[in-house]
């Protein structure tokens, strides 16, 4: 073989790797892209639930967070377009949403409200995936004028561990979508135009920060403390402007600062009787996980969560799980004094019994029960697009039930309550 032949053979290797490349990790390369040149043009479109050819920017410098811009009526217009330059020098993706899209979709539902939520957290989802992103941010809403009114609405009926907060800038009186939201604390009133105005003042499950030119102010930090909605009056545009995106920044950074080990530290009021160290399902630590963990603490124990949205939305090893909860053992019980039991929900369920395998032996010796709630017959490593679609991964989990003790293993494929009380049980006795 000539040496131009074996050059040929070599460059047409090199591209045809690189074109493989290019297709798996495509929102890499769309991420280098942006930190080059930077750009004031989408680098992907994205959807979820009824969002469609939703455009994403991204910053050029390393990101911080995730932004979704709700715009005002009309469409995203002068304010929406500095904003949205503003938060991308401070390196946050943001996706721009058309609010009269959004609306016009929503009043295709039928019933009596509408669940805003949803559409939100499966944007934040396809994003990051197209992104390629080896972290999950939970998203910072930021919405506009009615836009504003909508994103408020959305906040206040989200579960826990949603969103990562939400800023409403000069919200309108009231949003006319056909359907109220269906919020539980923040109460729709339909008002003379037409439109719902949301009751503020109610507690709400994440961060919300209001910034207007015409409603009262209240005490930010008392506000933090009754976990209701800060409202700050600012005459100044431009200045309302400024405390938009710092704080949407805020609300980004805070949230990003444990996504490496998302831990939900539960301790117990009084001294604890046992330890539990809690994988989540793939939706994150909320509803189930959470009345489960709460359960829990009121009996004495201190609960551990871990989100697995979070802690599994790039791929983990099972030695790596292991190491995880060795850590999370040691510190919460140094003096290796607590029983302590795994537990894990659906996805967290899943993983388990191959963390168990290549556990240390002192914290398998200290361990006196594997709860796996919601078991599955395959497993993945990393949260997926397929798994909230009704997917599974396929590494097989009932053979590896063979390295679980039977003595120490509770099994449930259900989500009844009733096994979850005879683990208490079990654990409480076992500590007599």
């Amino acid at each position: 073989m000539t040496i131009r032949r074996i050059i040929l053979l070599v460059l047409a290797v090199f591209i045809i790797a690189a074109a493989a490349y290019g297709v798996l990790h495509r929102g890499k390369i769309n991420r280098l892209w942006a930190s080059f040149i930077g750009s004031t043009s989408p680098v992907v479109y994205a959807e979820g639930e009824r969002f469609t050819d939703i455009p994403v920017y991204l910053p050029q410098g390393d990101i911080r967070g995730l932004v979704i811009l709700v715009s005002d009526t009309g469409g995203p217009k002068t304010r929406e377009t500095d904003m949205t330059a503003a938060l991308l020098k401070r390196n946050l993706i943001v996706a721009s949403v058309n609010f009269d899209n959004w609306r016009e979709e929503l009043d295709k539902e039928d019933g009596d409200c509408v669940y805003l939520v949803s559409d939100l957290e499966a944007l934040s989802k396809d994003i990051l995936r197209r992104l390629d992103l080896d972290v999950y941010f939970h998203p910072v809403v930021v919405g506009i004028g009615e836009g504003g009114t909508v994103s408020y609405a959305a906040a206040a009926d989200s579960p826990e561990n949603t969103l990562a907060g939400t800023v409403v800038l000069d919200p309108s009186q009231s949003s006319h979508t056909r359907l109220p939201s269906c919020t539980e604390e923040a109460d729709a009133t339909k008002m003379p135009d037409g439109g719902y105005s949301y009751e503020t003042g109610v507690k709400v499950p994440s961060p919300v920060t209001i910034i207007s030119n015409s409603l009262a102010g209240n005490d930010v930090k008392q506000a933090a403390r009754d976990k209701v909605a800060a409202i700050i009056k600012d005459p100044a545009f431009e200045s309302r402007m400024k405390e938009t995106v710092d704080t949407a920044l805020d609300y980004a950074i805070r949230d990003a600062a444990d996504a490496d080990l998302p831990i939900i530290d539960m301790p117990s009021k009084n001294p604890a009787k046992a330890l539990v160290i809690f994988f989540s399902g793939d939706g994150g630590w909320r509803d189930i996980d959470m009345e489960i963990g709460d359960l829990l603490q009121s009996q004495d124990i201190h609960v551990i969560g871990i989100d697995s949205l979070r802690y599994f939305w790039s791929t983990r090893t099972p030695e790596e799980i292991a190491k995880d909860i060795e850590q999370l053992v040691q510190e919460a019980d140094p003096e290796q004094r607590l029983p302590v039991a795994l537990f894990g929900y659906s996805f967290g369920a899943d993983v388990l019994p191959f963390a168990w395998e290549v556990l240390d032996e002192t914290v398998k010796d200290q361990t006196v029960m594997i709860a796996l709630m919601g078991l599955s017959k395959t497993a993945d490593f990393q949260i997926s697009i397929d798994g909230w679609l009704g997917g599974s991964g396929d590494t097989p989990v009932l053979d590896q039930m063979q390295y679980v003790p039977a003595d120490k293993r509770s099994v449930s494929m259900g989500r009844t309550k009733m096994i979850l009380l005879v683990q208490i049980l079990r654990l409480m006795q076992q500590n007599v």
